[in-house]
């Protein structure tokens, strides 16, 4: 029978061993492909984020090419005479700066009767063989006589053996060159070429931008073929562009190929980068998959296509995972191979004292079910039986000595709230009933005199008859949590560096105090005390020695009031004081002794003494001040009047006072402005800026912001609403939405000689986000960067001259435009201006408007006048309110005038009809997200 059994078990373990090594075989399999898929992914996401790096590195140099050649375009139109010499300077300067370029070059357009005098010209300049000469090689020709007009290499840099034989060649006689010519002429925009050899026997391509006569590019092609001055060519050597694109490849496995998709891939005519990686001979590598990325680059005129390819390897496969999977297999299996082997070996085991085995059994499941530091175990008769080490040290009794004695001579328990002993826990009625005991919290008293405060968990135990047999009582101390508790709830009320009263335990106490008063009680009075010179000490010695000013300006304000006042931190240097049954006359007085007593003290940080000022706000707590917020905000205008009128003085509030209307009359735009953003009030206008001596000169037109009214009606100048968005820093909230909706209008407009102003303020300059905001909204409109000029004021750049200047170069470099305000206005309006790169000078309206009748204006003036045309800035006068300016202006050579005598401002029309504006611009601040 026995081994019948042994029999059974054995071949129930096989079956179950067999099942359990086939499923984890069927997983480990499983597990092993899902490891190859994701070893695959991840290589071919490697491979595809290298590839988009080294295309993103070739599409930049590529670009920086077209800036290269937009660059020489802009010095051809700012330079009346062009000296070879002064071009050299400025080629060289670009070459040093694009290591792939290889060469800049300039074709000059010659016809058939200019052609003997300018190669004259060109001998008497330097070249002494100079000859216009056709293109020699493989290439197809077009002859002389077929060429109406010529072409001709008149100047290249660097000036080498492998270029200077090219001078004098007329390009247009290179049938594919002819074309890429053509199209720039006619197209006004960068062409490139096919890939040529003509320098140094390696393809390369030619980015082509025609310039024209009068520096304008003509609107119609037959004008630009008429008025075309020459042509711009920058070489681009793909050779160079190569270390670029493979810095960001695994050059040892990936190979890149760069063809112009005029020609078949495989037509090596049409290469301009052909790269090879390694080859590798591992045996399984054949098995892997090959990676290929093609990308259609679309850029400067005609399409490049770059094309990326990578075998994946060996190497890309992460051994750890399919050696984690093998090692777990095994494991796993050596696992259920042991524990079936145990169960083969167990037998049923004999039963033991069945009442005995119950009874440890529930006293274990018990305490472990109560256990948490102390532990006392007690008989039916409730005498200790046990004591762990936790409750022998609480309770001050040993083991030994504790064991037969009663609970309550050992385990001494007071009530926390009234001191009555607790010496009966143990019959309480609801512990009869109680499934896992009662809890309570007890003060505990040990042997040695010392107290406790503990949470006591009391439990019956029971025998298999539900009879008792005794208790447990498990205790902890928990006088470490309480005082945690304690230090948590002074903190909830206090602040953490001075001990005052925190802002909300502040507002608390106020609303007590109005309270109070509203029931007939004696008014009090609420001062609020800002600091003066916190910032200064903080900026010049650090937060420490900040913290400690405020420390000892605690310190000095809880010596000198009131024990029955309420001094808090309310913030920052900011401190609330609440003067309990106060007159407004007596708070005066004590408000001056506090303020005289900052005003006296001196701090000193390591050697520095700095004077401490305050400016304080009074507010008289009555039954009509209102609510908390309109007592906090009344004082804490009145304490901002008080800087306003110079600082370091109190001001006490009182109704109807002119001053805080004003203050509050500000707070009420910024909730018109608030309103206007959610409502789209904001409109836009326009005021026409007009040349004076050149008529060809692109037409201006400055944006100015308006606001409608309540009611949708009226117009609102911006001097009324824009002191409130300076003065509570909303005003690059403002500047945001003008941005927004003028390129939202602009692009509704197509005509592309109209430059339009938008004004920019200091609180702009300095927002770190703007400058990615403007970029991201005029890349999104779509509006050619040459329409956009922003106009700073003067002193704004001057005040924030290294922010100004960052902002300026970086949108410059974008083909935007910056006109100076206001210039003229400011202390040193000469000196910062050659630290400004800005386009145009705006004359400041209080010179121009007088200009006729006072001498010292018209100096003014002309010299301004002056200082633009030898900077190469152009000059706008504002204010021009008659036709007498404007001819004075004219005969000064200002360039452009603005005023009620050029034209009024208009509201911006599209098509005769108001565009519509959006709201709350998607980057704004917080402010404006709140209307």
């Amino acid at each position: 029978m026995q081994s019948s059994q042994q029999t059974k078990f054995i071949h129930t373990y096989r079956m179950r061993m067999s099942v359990a090594i086939l499923t984890c075989t069927l997983i480990a399999a499983l597990m092993l492909a899902i490891a190859f898929k994701i070893d695959v992914k991840t290589a071919e996401s490697n491979f595809r984020d290298r590839t988009e790096a080294a295309y993103a590195q070739l599409q930049n140099k590529i670009n920086d090419s077209q800036a290269v050649i937009s660059a020489l375009s802009g010095w051809h139109r700012s330079h009346i005479e062009k000296s070879h010499s002064e071009f050299s300077i400025f080629t060289r300067a670009m070459l040093a700066n694009h290591p792939h370029v290889y060469s800049i070059q300039y074709l000059r357009k010659v016809n058939e009767q200019e052609r003997p005098a300018f190669e004259t010209q060109m001998r008497e300049e330097g070249y002494a063989a100079f000859n216009i000469l056709d293109r020699t090689g493989e290439a197809d020709f077009i002859p002389a006589k077929m060429r109406q007009l010529y072409f001709p290499l008149t100047f290249v840099e660097p000036l080498e053996p492998a270029n200077s034989h090219l001078i004098g060649v007329d390009f247009s006689s290179d049938a594919e060159l002819a074309k890429s010519i053509r199209a720039a002429i006619e197209s006004g925009e960068t062409v490139s070429s096919k890939p040529v050899t003509l320098f140094a026997g390696k393809p390369m391509f030619i980015l082509f931008k025609a310039v024209y006569k009068g520096n304008i590019v003509p609107e119609d092609i037959k004008e630009r073929i008429e008025h075309v001055d020459g042509l711009f060519a920058v070489v681009v050597s793909p050779e160079m562009l190569q270390s670029y694109v493979l810095d960001s490849l695994d050059a040892t496995t990936t190979s890149v190929t760069l063809y112009h998709s005029s020609f078949d891939k495989y037509d090596v005519a049409g290469h301009l980068l052909n790269y090879n990686a390694p080859s590798h001979s591992d045996r399984f590598e054949w098995l892997l998959p090959e990676f290929r990325q093609v990308v259609d680059m679309n850029s400067i005129g005609r399409p490049l296509i770059i094309e990326f390819c990578r075998d994946m390897s060996l190497s890309d496969i992460n051994p750890a995972l399919p050696t984690a999977i093998f090692l777990a297999y095994l494991a796993t299996i050596l696992f259920i191979r042991h524990s079936l082997k145990g169960d083969l070996k167990h037998s049923i085991a004999t039963e033991i004292s069945k009442d005995e085995l119950f009874r440890e059994k529930e006293r274990a499941e018990v305490t472990l079910y109560s256990i948490a530091d102390g532990v006392i175990t007690t008989d039916n008769n409730n005498r200790i039986e046990h004591m762990n080490e936790v409750a022998q040290k609480l309770t001050g009794w040993r083991n030994g000595s504790a064991t037969g004695e009663l609970l309550g001579t050992v385990f001494l328990t007071y009530d926390q709230e009234n001191g009555r002993p607790e010496t009966a826990i143990l019959e309480d009625e609801t512990l009869e009933h109680a499934a896992a005991g009662i809890r309570r919290e007890f003060l505990l008293r040990s042997n040695d005199g010392h107290e406790y405060a503990i949470k006591c968990s009391v439990a019956r135990i029971r025998d298999r008859s539900d009879e008792v047999m005794g208790s447990v009582i498990v205790f902890r101390d928990v006088s470490t949590e309480q005082a945690m508790a304690m230090q948590l709830a002074y903190q909830a009320r206090h602040d953490e560096l001075t001990g005052l009263y925190n802002r909300r335990e502040f507002e608390l106490q106020l609303g007590r105090s109005l309270e109070r008063v509203r029931q007939g009680g004696k008014a009090d009075v609420l001062c609020y005390l800002d600091l003066d010179q916190f910032k200064v000490v903080n900026d010049t010695c650090g937060h420490i020695a900040g913290d400690e000013l405020l420390r000892q300006v605690t310190h000095l304000l809880r010596e000198n009031i009131r024990d029955s006042d309420l001094l808090a931190r309310l913030g920052g240097d900011e401190f609330g004081l609440i003067m309990l049954g106060c007159s407004i006359e007596k708070a005066k007085e004590i408000a001056a002794v506090l303020h005289q007593l900052i005003r006296e003290y001196r701090f000193v940080w390591q050697g520095k003494t700095f004077d401490i000022g305050a400016s304080m706000g009074l507010v008289e707590i009555t039954p009509e001040i209102g609510s908390i917020h309109e007592v906090m905000s009344a004082a804490d205008s009145a304490c901002y009047v008080a800087k306003d009128k110079g600082r370091n003085r109190i001001f006490a509030y009182t109704l109807n006072d002119s001053e805080l209307m004003n203050r509050q009359g500000e707070m009420q735009w910024v909730h018109k402005i608030h309103e206007a953003f959610a409502n789209s009030r904001f409109v836009l206008y326009r005021q026409q800026v007009v040349p004076l001596n050149h008529e060809q000169a692109p037409i201006h037109y400055e944006v100015l912001l308006r606001m409608r009214d309540d009611n949708g009606g009226a117009v609102v100048l911006p001097m009324a609403f824009i002191p409130a968005a300076e003065r509570y820093n909303i005003m690059s909230d403002v500047d945001r939405w003008v941005v927004k909706n003028a390129l939202a209008m602009m692009s509704m407009e197509h005509d592309g000689r109209v430059v339009y102003n938008l004004n920019l303020s200091g609180k702009s300059l300095n927002d770190e986000n703007f400058l990615a905001f403007v970029v991201s909204e005029i890349e999104s409109s779509g509006v050619d960067t040459q329409r956009i000029c922003f106009e700073i004021t003067e002193t704004a750049a001057i005040a924030n001259l290294s922010s100004a200047r960052s902002f300026m170069n970086s949108l410059r470099k974008m083909g935007c435009s910056f006109a100076l305000d206001d210039f003229g206005s400011g202390l040193s309006s000469f000196a910062y201006l050659k630290n400004l790169p800005v386009d145009y000078l705006k004359i400041d309206g209080s010179f121009v408007k007088d200009m006729i009748d006072d001498p010292v204006d018209l100096a003014m003036v002309t010299c301004i006048a002056q200082v633009g045309r030898v900077m190469g800035i152009k000059t706008i006068a504002e204010s021009v309110e008659n036709e007498s300016i404007k001819n004075q202006l004219k005969l000064i050579g200002v360039d452009y005038a603005q005023g009620y005598g050029v034209a009024f401002p208009e509201e911006w029309l599209i098509n005769e009809q108001p565009a519509s504006l959006a709201g709350c611009p998607d980057a704004v601040a917080p402010a404006c997200k709140s209307a």
